[in-house]
């Protein structure tokens, strides 16, 4: 087992090194984005050697890979996309080649953060790991979305980038609030109500003094829709999470 480590440990060094000066030498913008198929790579392993060995440590080595993956993500990867964190965009021209190595990276790490939670939940050990890993892959795309929106409509419709953020907040509310609803997950329910009503507030208080008169319309319309799309499903699924009531109406 030992020898098993000490040799994955060495590839994963060395696949670094070489995917850092291969990409590097025909990208240079994809030199650090790259090393994240390493880490990938490593965690498909784990997660290979965990569907046929129960062992306490492959929860705690699948949350810690997890985790490396995200500070390398968010703390390195970020550096070479010119984040603005005061504007909350990446400065510069939109251009489709590092759009690119920001959807590939994020994915990885989305899909890896996915394979870790679909491992872990609801089995013991590893439940937490599977939990705060489920957490954590929602709020990670929530930034990508975020940051990929605002970057884009900023460079190209200025005028709707405050809307268009709040357009895909709401969609992304509505989305956790069906999922939660069919699901039967009352997480996911009260994130996305809390999502609407921190919508509904950013409409009124902050949009409304950045949009146009046109951009304002149609925010309001699609906003308008998605709250009702989001009531008739909760009055839908109402029985899912309302305990029954006992004995016969009157």
């Amino acid at each position: 087992m030992i020898i098993a480590v000490l040799g994955g440990a060495v590839l994963f060094v060395y696949a670094h090194f070489e995917l850092y000066r291969t990409c590097g030498f025909f990208y240079p913008s994809l030199a650090v984005p790259a090393m994240t198929l390493a880490w990938f790579a490593l965690g498909l392993c784990l997660l290979l050697v965990a569907r046929q060995v129960v062992a306490g440590w492959l929860p705690i080595a699948l949350g810690l890979l997890a985790g490396g993956m995200l500070i390398k993500l968010l703390g390195f990867d970020m550096d070479g996309w010119s984040l603005d964190a005061t504007a909350w965009w990446y400065a510069g021209d939109y251009v489709v080649g590092p759009a690119l190595i920001r959807l590939v990276d994020f994915g990885l790490c989305l899909a890896l953060f996915g394979l870790v939670f679909a491992q872990t939940r609801g089995r013991e050990p590893g439940r937490l790991v599977g939990l705060v890993t489920g957490i954590a892959g929602l709020v990670l795309l929530f930034i990508y979305l975020s940051l990929e929106v605002n970057t884009l409509l900023g460079r190209f419709v200025p005028g709707l980038r405050a809307g268009g953020i709040t357009l895909l907040w709401a969609a992304y509310a509505l989305t956790l609030l069906v999922c939660g609803l069919r699901r039967g997950v009352p997480g996911l329910r009260y994130v996305g109500l809390l999502g609407f009503a921190v919508v509904t507030w950013k409409i009124f208080f902050v949009d409304l003094a950045h949009l146009e008169a046109l951009y304002k319309i149609v925010a309001f319309i699609v906003l308008g829709v998605m709250l009702l799309l989001a009531a008739f499903v909760y009055l839908k699924c109402r029985q899912r999470f309302q305990p029954a009531t006992e004995g016969k109406p009157s």
